[in-house]
């Protein structure tokens, strides 16, 4: 008998060699044979076992295809898998997901966990709280943003920085942002290549007088942006995409977009004082209790 040119028609009447199933008849496949529980669901296509149409149970008996975890059984997975230091409380929801809702960091075991910006060590330039919350330590500590007569003649308006002494501040950025509708109202002003000077200050001015009149120790920039608008307005000191501090100024009404901390500083607007915080580098993260109008100090700590 010769059978080498044989071929199976896969035609829904019966399974003959080569074929798997063919039609109603499955082989004897179920969907038990793909790893489901409920042997229900498994069709024949081209001669060959479907599971597209077979259903994970979740029923806490055993893990099925398209189930992150089942009951007890986990997959293998912990809170190790999700960041956390300790493998305890990883669970499975009703729905066969995996939840890391029960896992728990532990702040002071030395390891950045899930809702942990630090754990013990901190870059420069920065502390790491008792509660693992990363805070930087340099502060806008001071300015004038509208002196008394003309801005542009009066050279007056600066900003100073309160850190670490020799603080490099390349990645860091000073933004400026409209009261009315939250946006910045010019460019930022990058600070990469300057650092605080060794008696812990940075001064931006708008002049070259400024500039050259300020005390030894102290390190300046030059620029225009200077002259900030009069308010209401913020001033927000960045690296990169933290915020490190920032200062609302101005009397903010309903619909003006605070972008400070807490409540505004007292207003400065054509008065011969500065805005500074006060007792010099008081930094409680509201502007309200940390700022008040004082004797313009660029460079130097701040007097009422």
């Amino acid at each position: 008998m010769v059978i080498g040119n044989c071929a199976p028609t896969c035609d829904g009447a019966a399974v003959e060699p080569g074929e798997d199933c063919d039609g109603a008849d499955l082989g004897g496949f179920s969907c038990q044979d793909f790893g489901y529980d409920d042997p229900t669901g498994l069709a024949c296509v081209d001669c060959q076992p479907d599971s597209s149409g077979c259903l994970s149970s979740c029923d806490g008996n055993a893990l099925e295809p398209g189930e992150e975890c089942d009951g007890a059984d986990l997959n293998g997975k912990s809170c190790l898998d999700y960041g956390y230091a300790s493998p305890a409380g990883l669970g499975c929801t009703q729905n066969c997901t995996l939840s890391s809702a029960a896992c728990t960091a532990s702040c002071g075991n030395g390891v950045v966990e899930p809702g942990e910006s630090c754990d013990g060590s901190a870059p420069v330039g920065a502390t790491c709280t008792n509660g693992c919350v990363l805070k930087y330590t340099t502060v806008i500590n001071e300015t004038v943003y509208n002196p008394v007569g003309s801005d542009g003649t009066s050279n007056a308006c600066f900003i100073e920085l309160y850190g670490p002494a020799g603080l490099d501040l390349t990645g860091y950025s000073l933004k400026f942002i409209n009261g009315l509708g939250g946006t910045e109202y010019v460019p930022a002003l990058k600070l990469d290549g300057q650092t605080i000077g060794t008696a812990g200050y940075f001064v931006v001015v708008q002049s070259d007088a400024q500039l050259a009149a300020l005390p030894a120790g102290v390190n300046g920039l030059k620029s225009s942006k200077a002259d900030m608008q009069q308010g209401p307005d913020s001033v927000v000191l960045v690296k990169g995409a933290d915020t490190v501090d920032a200062l609302g100024y101005g009397i903010f009404m309903a619909g003006d977009v605070f972008a400070g901390e807490g409540a505004a500083a007292p207003d400065a607007k054509d008065v011969p004082q500065s805005v500074c915080r006060l007792p010099n580098g008081k930094d409680t993260d509201n502007n309200a209790a940390d700022f008040a109008l004082c004797t313009p100090t660029p460079g130097a700590s701040n007097l009422p």
